[in-house]
């Protein structure tokens, strides 16, 4: 590697599960090589295989949507993640970026007083990281057997040395063999206990030269293109999309603000109006009660005036002053009778409420409610004995039962007396209830 050039650091996107988004944990690698959390792999399988799709014996990759078939069906869906295999290689690497949070430099360079020269494999077994010269020089002459991975290509399908192949996380067993009937690389054990019925095996050697050999890795090249190429255009459309949304909540949100500034100018003029309206009768009924109450104090004052005037010309023995106001007097007594009983006929308390109206759903003349003047029908105060009250009006009472003999019935009968209350008149029925005169 070239003196001066960027330290090689590890692709964290490589050891990150795409469906929770952090560091793998135990990682699981499907046959199409995308590799999840064990954890987050059993979630996914048994939330997709639940329901309508409970009887499934397969399920798609939660990233290419592959069809995965399982090693055992007969196994809880629960347990399915549990059969694929581990993968050693990306659980070797998050151990690496975990023991190392600093650039990796090469060890023996260190040893040597170049501090900063940067690693380029590194070894599981020694845990060491090397250079390239230093890997050749040092670590391949007496670890030739060693599993050591490039940790500048991040390639997590490959093991960095020719003679080391990945192990079977099952068996510990080499992965040697490829079974196309499932798509899965396999040891010695896997291919006589899980594919030895299967017609198309082969090793991982051969199946890789005929893929080779054939156009299918160009294709899969081309087929990865487009689908990056389409997957760029829909990551570009739903930007789009996203900043268009934005753009509408804005705009939604400034409309929703001039309503509310509309609707407010709206209340506002509906509550001077009916604020206006309240005060307008509150004022007319103010003046007709005080015109009234003016009306009876004028009239009140004059016979007390005529009162006191005629008794002192009484006891002075002014004749003339007497008739005169006695006269007089008489003139205020009717105008007073004439005046409570014209009153009485329109003699009401009044009571100027606001209505409002129940459930409002749209913006109307009622908005804002409603002014309402109440009147109810009350008796006139003090004791009026020349005021008549309507027989409908009178009350009677009942105090009690006696015996009246009338000349057209030599018997006695029972007579219902009810006595005079104020302003009303006695009635006497018998035992009937017919009025007797």
């Amino acid at each position: 590697m070239a003196e001066g050039s960027p330290s090689p650091e590890l692709d964290l996107h490589f050891l990150e599960c795409p469906i929770c988004l952090e560091r793998l944990r135990q990682p699981k690698s499907l046959p199409c090589l995308h590799c999840f959390c064990q954890e987050c792999l059993r979630t996914y399988i048994t939330k997709e295989l639940s329901g309508k799709m409970a009887s499934a014996t397969s399920f798609p990759c939660p990233v290419c949507r592959r069809i995965t078939q399982t090693v055992n069906q007969a196994e809880a869906k629960d347990k399915w993640a549990e059969q694929f295999p581990t993968n050693a290689v990306i659980e070797d690497l998050i151990k690496l970026k975990e023991h190392s949070s600093e650039p990796l430099y090469c060890k023996p360079c260190q040893t040597k007083g170049d501090l900063t020269n940067p690693a380029k494999f590194w070894c599981k077994i020694m845990n060491l990281n090397f250079c390239e010269t230093c890997k050749v020089q040092h670590h391949d002459v007496l670890h030739n057997e060693c599993d050591i991975l490039d940790i500048t290509r991040y390639d997590s399908r490959k093991t960095k040395k020719k003679q080391s192949v990945p192990k079977c996380d099952k068996h510990d067993e080499k992965l040697i063999w490829y079974c196309e009937d499932h798509k899965r690389l396999g040891c010695n054990i896997c291919m006589i206990k899980d594919h030895r019925r299967c017609d198309e095996v082969t090793t991982a050697m051969e199946y890789l030269q005929k893929l080779k050999a054939g156009s299918q890795l160009e294709e899969m090249e081309m087929a990865l293109k487009k689908g990056v190429q389409a997957m760029t255009s829909l990551v570009k459309d739903f930007d789009e999309q996203l900043k268009t949304m934005v753009q509408k909540q804005e705009i939604a949100l400034q409309s929703i603000k001039e309503l509310r500034q509309s609707v407010e100018e709206q209340l506002n003029k509906l509550q001077k109006d009916v604020t206006d309206k309240l005060i307008t009768l509150f004022k007319e009924e103010k003046g007709n009660l005080e015109a009234s109450s003016r009306q009876c104090e004028r009239l009140m004052n004059n016979m007390v005036n005529t009162m006191k005037s005629s008794v002192t010309a009484a006891e002075e023995n002014d004749t003339f002053d007497a008739i005169v106001l006695y006269q007089r007097g008489q003139a205020e007594v009717e105008s007073c009778k004439a005046l409570v009983m014209e009153m009485n006929k329109s003699f009401t308390s009044v009571s100027i409420n606001h209505h409002v109206v129940p459930r409002l759903v749209t913006l109307g003349d009622e908005a804002m409610g409603k002014i309402v003047i109440e009147r109810q029908r009350r008796c006139f105060p003090g004791d009026l004995d020349y005021l008549p009250v309507p027989l409908l009006e009178r009350r009677v009472k009942e105090t009690g039962k006696f015996n009246v003999k009338t000349p057209s019935d030599k018997s006695n009968c029972a007579i219902r007396g009810v006595v005079h209350l104020p302003n009303e008149q006695i009635v006497l029925s018998d035992h009937n209830n017919k009025k007797l005169k």
